[in-house]
């Protein structure tokens, strides 16, 4: 996962393009938004993150994707939220259109109908603990899907003793049985 990411954020510097559109799966605590704000950090650009919930108004997500500047990341946490509740999922697939990205024209917190802004190329990046939730058309403008398994007990274990010994912490194994 690390290496192709990396490798997605040095084509996009070498070709001054904003990082791909993309979606992370992967369960709650598992590091989707530190790994988006990595990635932000790396592009050398803002991170706009927008905690979505079932009661997400498109003027409110369309207001927030409409403060990107150019190569931005707006990250949308908990995307599998926002499935067609009120056209929310209109103004996401719109957005991430590749060729001629656009939100919603918004006014006194409310969508001015049929009229729409265009925006600069950026990066949109949707997480959720299932990317399936997602209406397909917003699925089909992802240009990655990054899917994170969850770590075993032994695994968890193993990660905690490596980290304690990097950081010179003293972890028994017991300790790091409870971490896991």
């Amino acid at each position: 996962v690390v290496e192709t990411l990396r490798g997605h954020v040095e084509g996009s510097l070498r070709l001054n393009q904003p990082f791909p559109n993309f979606g992370l799966a992967a369960p709650s605590g598992a590091g989707k938004t530190e790994l988006v704000a990595c990635l932000a950090k790396a592009m050398g650009t803002n991170l706009l993150p927008f905690f979505a919930t079932p009661s997400s108004k498109r003027w409110q997500i369309a207001k927030h994707i409409a403060q990107g500047k150019p190569h931005d990341v707006i990250f949308i946490d908990e995307a599998h939220c926002i499935g067609g509740v009120g056209g929310v999922a209109e103004v996401l697939y719109r957005c991430t259109d590749p060729d001629h990205p656009q939100v919603p024209l918004v006014e006194e917190n409310r969508i001015v109908e049929n009229a729409w802004v265009d925006l600069p190329r950026l990066t949109v990046a949707m997480a959720s603990d299932n990317l399936g939730l997602l209406p397909k058309a917003c699925l089909e403008r992802l240009c990655l899907r990054v899917v994170f398994e969850e770590y075993s007990e032994d695994e968890l274990k193993t990660i905690a003793l490596h980290y304690a010994s990097k950081l010179n912490v003293l972890l028994s194994a017991q300790g790091a049985r409870e971490l896991s």
